[in-house]
Order: C-alpha cells, then sequence, then structure tokens
C-alpha cells in the first residue's frame, strides 16, 4: 500500500524535470530565511513566489503612480530613460540570480549593466542640467529618482529577485565586467599622458630602436639577416605551441579526424623547418656580421639584393609579429579555458562577466568619434548660453587631448561605474536590514513611489494628486507584501484572486479616507494674517499624523 503525497513531493521517485529545472527563487529566499522550510503540506517549489495578481498590482500601481506624476510634471524624457535603467537593472540582477543556464545567464546579466548605468546616469543628469538651464523647477530630480527607484523595485518584485544572495552575485559581476574596460581606460589614458613625463622620452627611444630593428632595419640595402631571423623563429615556435595545444579530438568529427590530423601535422612540420630555417639565417647573418669575413660580397649582387628585399619587407616582418602575437593570444586563451573547466561554475561565471566586458570594449570601439559627436550635440543643447560655451571648449580640448576613443571607454567605465555604486548601495541596505524580511523589492517599489509624490508638491503638483499618489504608493508597498505572504502559505498560483482585492480595496479605502482627512482639515484652516507660522504647523502636523495613520492602518 504506497502512501500519498502532494504533487512534486514524492518521495519515491526522483524528481521529473520540470521540477529540476524549476525556478531558483525559493532556494535564494529559502537562504535569506524568507521562505519557510518545506514540509509534506508545503505547494510545489516551483510556485513559491508574490502571487500573479500581487505581482500585476504592484505594477499597475508603480504604472499608475508614473503616469500621473509624468503627466503634471512633464518630465517624460528624464523618467522614461531612469526608468529603463532601472528595469535593466532589475533584468540584470534577475540573470545572475538564476543558477539554471548560469553561464549565458550571467554573459546576459553582465551586458545589461551598460544600459542600466547609462539609463540610470542620463535620467538624473538630463534633469540636473534642464534645471540648470531653468527648463524645470528646482527639485524635479529628486521625482525623476524616486520615480526610477519605484520601477527597479517594481520590475524586482515580480519574481521577489531582490535577496541578499542575488545582490552578492550581482556585485561580483560587476566588479568582474568593470574589469576590461577600466584596464583599458587607464592603459589609453596613461598613453596619451606618457609623452608629458620622462619616462615618455625613453618608451619613444625605445619604440624607435624596435622600429629600427626589428621592424625598418637600415640601411635599407644591405641583408638584416639576424632580425629577420628572429622574427622568423618567434612566429614559427609560438604558431607550432599554439598548433600543439588545439583539442582537436574533442572539435573533429570522427569522419574526418584522419584528414585534420594529418593536415595539423604537415603544418607542425612546415613550421618546424622554418624555424630551422630561421635559425640557418641567423648563423648566416653572425657570419656576415663578422668584418674580417664580409660574406655579403662573395654573393652575385642579385643574390644580395633579393636578401635586402625579402629580408628587410615591413609588411614581412609585421606578418611575423602578428603570426607570434595571435599565437600567443590563443595559447593564453586555451590555456584560460581549460583552467576554467577544471573550477567550479561560480568562478567559470565570474570568468564569462569578464569576457562580458570585453564584448562592451568591443562595442564601444565601432565609432568612438560618432557616440562623442552626438553626446556632445545632446548636452550643448540643454546648458545655458554660457555653459554650453565653456563645455564646449573644455570638451573639445578633452577630445583632441585623448582621442575619442579613450572618451568612449571613460564614459563606458563611468557608465559601468554607476551601476556599482547602486548595487553597493542596495548592498549595504541589505546589511543594515532595510531589505531584509519579507517583500524588499515591493516595499523599495512604494518608498521609491513614496518619494517623488511627496516631493511633487515642490514643482507644482496639487495637493489632491500628491495625496493620491502617497495612497498609491503605500497600497502598492502593502499588496507587494501580502502577495509575498501569500505565495510563502500557498504558492503563486493558488485561487487567491477575490481575497487579494478585498484586502487592497480596503486598503485603498483606508488611505482615501486618510487623505481626504487631510484634505478637508487644510481647507478647514482658516487664512490668518500673513507672516504667521499657524496655517504651516497644522498642515504639517495634519500631513504627519495622517500619514502615521495610514501607515498604521495598513499594517
Amino acid at each position: 500500500m504506497s502512501d500519498s503525497h502532494p504533487a512534486g513531493r514524492s518521495s519515491a521517485s526522483p524528481a521529473s524535470p520540470a521540477q529540476s529545472t524549476a525556478s531558483d527563487a525559493p532556494a535564494d529566499a529559502r537562504r535569506d530565511g524568507r521562505l519557510p522550510e518545506a514540509n509534506e503540506h508545503s505547494p510545489p517549489e516551483s510556485t513559491w513566489g508574490p502571487t500573479r495578481l500581487g505581482s500585476g498590482l504592484v505594477l499597475l500601481g508603480t504604472l499608475l503612480v508614473t503616469a500621473l506624476l509624468v503627466t503634471a510634471t512633464g518630465l517624460t524624457t528624464p523618467v522614461g530613460v531612469g526608468v529603463g535603467g532601472s528595469l535593466a537593472l532589475a533584468a540584470a540582477l534577475w540573470c545572475v540570480a538564476r543558477d539554471r543556464f548560469r553561464l549565458p545567464a550571467t554573459l546576459a546579466g553582465s551586458l545589461l549593466l551598460l544600459p542600466a548605468g547609462v539609463g540610470l546616469a542620463v535620467g538624473v543628469g538630463y534633469t540636473l542640467l534642464q534645471q540648470l538651464n531653468g527648463s524645470v523647477a528646482v527639485g524635479s530630480v529628486f521625482v525623476v529618482a524616486g520615480l526610477t527607484v519605484g520601477g527597479f523595485g517594481a520590475a524586482a518584485a515580480v519574481r521577489d529577485v531582490l535577496t541578499t544572495d542575488a545582490l552578492r552575485r550581482l556585485t561580483a559581476v560587476t566588479a568582474a565586467t568593470l574589469g576590461i574596460p577600466l584596464v583599458a581606460f587607464l592603459g589609453l589614458a596613461a598613453a596619451s599622458l606618457l609623452p608629458l613625463t620622462p619616462a615618455g622620452e625613453v618608451a619613444d627611444g625605445l619604440t624607435s630602436a624596435a622600429e629600427a630593428t626589428f621592424i625598418r632595419p637600415t640601411p635599407a640595402d644591405e641583408p638584416h639577416l639576424i632580425s629577420f631571423a628572429v622574427l622568423l623563429v618567434a612566429a614559427a615556435v609560438a604558431a607550432r605551441w599554439a598548433l600543439n595545444r588545439l583539442p582537436l579530438a574533442e572539435l573533429t568529427p570522427d569522419e574526418t579526424v584522419e584528414t585534420v590530423t594529418a593536415t595539423v601535422a604537415a603544418l607542425d612540420r612546415t613550421l618546424l623547418w622554418s624555424g630551422f630555417g630561421g635559425l640557418l639565417l641567423a648563423f648566416v647573418g653572425v657570419v656576415a656580421a663578422i668584418p674580417s669575413d664580409p660574406v655579403f660580397s662573395r654573393l652575385p649582387a642579385a643574390v644580395t639584393t633579393l636578401l635586402a628585399v625579402v629580408s628587410n619587407a615591413p609588411s614581412l616582418r609585421w606578418l611575423f609579429v602578428t603570426i607570434a602575437a595571435a599565437s600567443l593570444l590563443a595559447v593564453g586563451v586555451l590555456a584560460a579555458l581549460r583552467r576554467a573547466a577544471r573550477v567550479d561554475e561560480r568562478t567559470r561565471s565570474y570568468v564569462v562577466a569578464v569576457a562580458g566586458g570585453g564584448l562592451l570594449v568591443a562595442a564601444a570601439s565601432a565609432d568612438p568619434a560618432g557616440v562623442v559627436d552626438a553626446l556632445f550635440a545632446t548636452v550643448l543643447e540643454l546648458l545655458p548660453t554660457e555653459l554650453a560655451t565653456e563645455f564646449d571648449s573644455v570638451a573639445t580640448s578633452v577630445v583632441e587631448f585623448y582621442g575619442p576613443q579613450t572618451v568612449v571607454l571613460g564614459l563606458l567605465v563611468g557608465a559601468l561605474v554607476v551601476t556599482a555604486w547602486v548595487t553597493l548601495g542596495l548592498v549595504v541596505g541589505g546589511w543594515l536590514g532595510f531589505l531584509s524580511g519579507r517583500a524588499a523589492a515591493a516595499g523599495v517599489a512604494g518608498s521609491g513611489l513614496f518619494v517623488a509624490a511627496t516631493l511633487a508638491k515642490t514643482v507644482g503638483v496639487s495637493a489632491p494628486l500628491v495625496l493620491g499618489c502617497l495612497v498609491a504608493s503605500l497600497a502598492v508597498w502593502d499588496a507587494g507584501e501580502y502577495a509575498v505572504g501569500l505565495g510563502r502559505e500557498v504558492g503563486r498560483r493558488a485561487p487567491t484572486r477575490q481575497t487579494e482585492l478585498v484586502h487592497v480595496a480596503g486598503s485603498l479605502l483606508v488611505g482615501a479616507l486618510a487623505a481626504g482627512a487631510v484634505l478637508a482639515l487644510a481647507r478647514s484652516v482658516p487664512r490668518l494674517a500673513a507672516g504667521s507660522e499657524t496655517p504651516v504647523l497644522l498642515a504639517l502636523a495634519a500631513a504627519v499624523a495622517g500619514v502615521v495613520s495610514l501607515v498604521v492602518a495598513l499594517r
């Protein structure tokens, strides 16, 4: 007689593929202490997470408050860019938190860090420039920042991915992604500054000497066999080294393995004889360099001329240098891949993040001049005339000195640093306890909307709309927390629609009553003499009492 178990909890049979490949958010949440230990009465782990209706209410409330405040303030462009960056950051957080397809998900997360940083920086920076230009009211930047935070929290609340473990992963991936762009930027910047230092003269002398010895030897009408032989032997040895380390058995189909092996063996022999030929040329060059035994004077003039043309050809010498460099790079990549195959998946994910940074550098190097021109033109349109003239002068000097490639890499590093600071802020918030417990993402969404609604009054938004957005922001937080609680108890697919709608309706009713009381009290206070502080104190006390009452009622 067999025992019965809830669906997905059978202990008599192995887990099905669907269960083994389920979302990994429950494991992260259980490690954070936000989910109870599983038992025979628990829902399947594939259903752990906020309820669908609750997540939808958080998104809907965030979208509604954002739309109302954007319409009232006219901050469409900065809010759109900032929220876009916050959505990219939430997507990156979701990618790096996954254990399924971890390597491609980590690569996608590392690439999403760039649009996240650009969106966050441009959204706030655009508003600051508009404030300097007098196009928007002072305080608009806080509205934009609040709505941006609200968008991030709402996106992260869908599957409740704002966990301590996910933030630790995102921090590590961000640091790994920043590696190659930072090194490339510092290298180009140092190369631009090097000529201004005493070391620049030494570097120029070494570069000129290396070029005169190995690339364009002089005099050009005489053979230079020693330097030519050094390059030939280096290219042959490096190419043979890389060739012998190729995983041909793993990469070649069985039906063609013999043909490929024979071809590689022939190429290996060619490289070996090329190296021996280089050594022979080096010996001849050493003998010819002896003043008492001028070898070249004994050769026919045509042979000497041919040796001079071949050994002094810059294109052939550059070919040897390129082959040697590419072969050494291939050896390094193959060694790194073999090492990565022996380490755990966590370390491999960080290697993938480093590769993602390399891809970002390659993308930024495609058209740096066009990026710089478009960016500077946009900034000049936003700045006042006085600041625009000064900015144009300084920016032009910087681009002429460092070059557009260095400037674009600097902007890339700056965007990634913005993302790193935001991620670090979230981690610190988790350490301080602000992101612990249930519904951290919904709490972030509600907090951002609350700040935006509170400060929207400073940019001319009406009091009824401000109070309505305040109520909606607290309702977003309450709905998200309730959705996480239900998902933890009965699963996200359980029929909880009626319960959630009643709860949210009650919260909105309490909030509407509190907001109505605040408005009624504000309108009932008689206007006193100008300069009196009594109306201000009464309004402040009423607002504080209303907010506290609303929070207590929602709890």
